[in-house]
């Protein structure tokens, strides 16, 4: 028995050797995810490319498989209709072309998983219509690629200011600990693991790009930039992070808009970059709705700037992204620790969250659909990793050790937490949009709803908002005449 206990240590000796922590936790979370993917067999069943991610994913067949932007494939008769029935999300234009709704960035980062699909699909008769299983397997597999990704970059963010046991621990925050975990594995086919990743990177590159503005470099961060706008435009948001980033106070800001001045022709290439990311969309654009620019989402959507929904959307029973995944609760508490390991990402951070808070608040559809917690924040959790980097580093290091072991207990009950939620989402205690009050308590700390928990949720208010869109696009008009 001991020499069994010998060979165990041994060898976790030799792993610490080769392995350090922060590569190690990367390791077990792509180990865990990929294990939850082959258990869960969504991709036998055909349950990744649906819902948004459908409307994603489209892009791909219509152009490789059926060579057809015009959609028109979904209603011609031939052998493959019987596979692609019913899969269609189509929007439609001014004059009912057929089109999709949403940009074609993330069909871009699923390509090489679907081309890989399409060719193993076409070989083996699979149903090489685009939708068979080996391409949802693909979109898993791509999703676990850029999580891996993103985690990669963040550690070598992390690694610049704290030490190997902080950044281990970050990673596993950022990803078991909040519903990241859930948007990579049981819905890896939405666009939040993606960008997750994409900014992730762009956190790394853009430090590198201000202190040593190369050629290489701003093509580089260019194509980032408009990769990431264009997957979720939304995400136009971290632009500011290029006068921000590194900045503490005024004289800062003075020195940055020199630099960028003094490097505008290194600007203008990276804005040309990302003008070419964007050139396919627009020439899609032109090409089915006869203009370069066009919103694909239509007249029922828009953006109330003067009435954010702050609170709900960071506390409430429907969505409170706090209330769902309160690990963020404790990165966004580090960043008043933050001075002691990187002050200058304070300022970057806090508006930077700021902004998301507020612009994403101020969404019509302010819940976002269907969905695990507030899915809208999870595409700037690298961003988010360094004040969670910097408590951790605060507490779990202290010379105290109540303060110590309590931290490291609630560090893992949040952990637990997560899964547990996690677990009760997808056995439906906690509903994708209706939740309430009294639906959260009566299923708080039970893994499947019970009793009346149905008769007490309440669906969301499409019809007000839907009214109040129509009142102001009838106030516009008024205006106009």
């Amino acid at each position: 028995m001991k020499t069994f206990f010998y060979k165990i240590a041994h060898t976790l000796n030799q792993l610490k050797n080769k392995w350090n922590l922060s590569t190690l936790a990367i390791a077990i979370i792509g180990l865990a995810i990929f294990i939850t993917d082959m258990n869960s067999q969504l991709y036998k069943e055909g349950k990744v490319i649906q819902i948004d991610a459908l409307a994603y994913y489209t892009y791909l067949p219509a152009t490789f498989i059926y060579t057809d932007l015009k959609l028109e494939f979904f209603t011609k008769p031939g052998d493959h209709y019987e596979h692609i029935k019913g899969k269609a999300w189509i929007s439609f234009g001014p004059q009912g072309q057929r089109l999709l709704a949403v940009s074609y960035g993330m069909s871009l980062l699923y390509a090489p998983f679907f081309l890989i699909a399409h060719l193993y699909s076409t070989v083996f008769d699979i149903d090489p219509y685009g939708f068979s299983w080996p391409y949802h397997l693909a979109i898993q597999i791509a999703a676990l690629f850029y999580l891996i990704l993103g985690l990669f970059f963040i550690r070598k963010t992390l690694l610049l200011y704290f030490n190997e046991a902080a950044v281990a621990l970050a990673i596993l925050g950022v990803v078991i600990g909040t519903n990241l975990f859930y948007y990579s594995t049981f819905e890896a086919g939405m666009s939040h693991v993606f960008n997750f990743s994409m900014i992730s990177v762009f956190i790394w590159v853009l430090p590198k790009w201000l202190n040593s503005p190369t050629i290489r470099i701003s093509v580089i961060l260019g194509l980032l930039t408009g990769l990431i706008v264009l997957v979720r435009p939304s995400n136009v948001l971290i632009i500011v992070l290029y006068l921000l980033w590194g900045i503490f106070n005024f004289n800062d800001v003075a020195v940055r808009l020199r630099f960028l001045i003094k490097n505008i022709l290194k600007v203008l290439l990276m804005i040309v970059m990302s003008f070419l990311i964007w050139l396919p969309q627009f020439l899609y654009w032109k090409y089915i709705v006869g203009t370069y620019l066009y919103f694909s989402y239509g007249d029922g959507v828009q953006f109330f700037w003067s009435d954010p929904q702050i609170f709900n959307i960071l506390f409430s029973y429907r969505k409170g992204w706090l209330l769902y995944t309160p690990m963020m609760l404790l990165a966004i508490i580090g960043i008043f620790f933050l001075r002691k390991y990187n002050k200058k990402s304070i300022i970057p951070i806090s508006l930077t969250l700021i902004l998301y808070v507020y612009v994403l608040s101020c969404w019509c559809f302010w819940w976002f659909g269907g969905g695990f917690g507030s899915r809208g924040f999870i595409d700037i959790y690298g961003l988010l990793s360094l004040p969670l980097a910097a408590i951790i580093s605060t507490f779990l290091f202290s010379k105290r050790a109540i303060i110590r072991i309590s931290f490291f207990v609630v560090f893992l009950l949040l952990i637990a937490h997560n899964l547990f939620e996690t677990t009760q989402y997808r056995n439906g205690a906690i509903h994708f949009a209706n939740m309430t009050k009294e639906a959260y308590w009566s299923t708080f700390g039970k893994l499947k709803p019970k009793g009346n928990f149905y008769d007490l949720l309440k669906e969301p208010p499409y019809e007000e908002v839907k009214q109040r869109i129509e009142k102001e696009k009838q106030k516009e008009e008024n205006k106009g005449n």
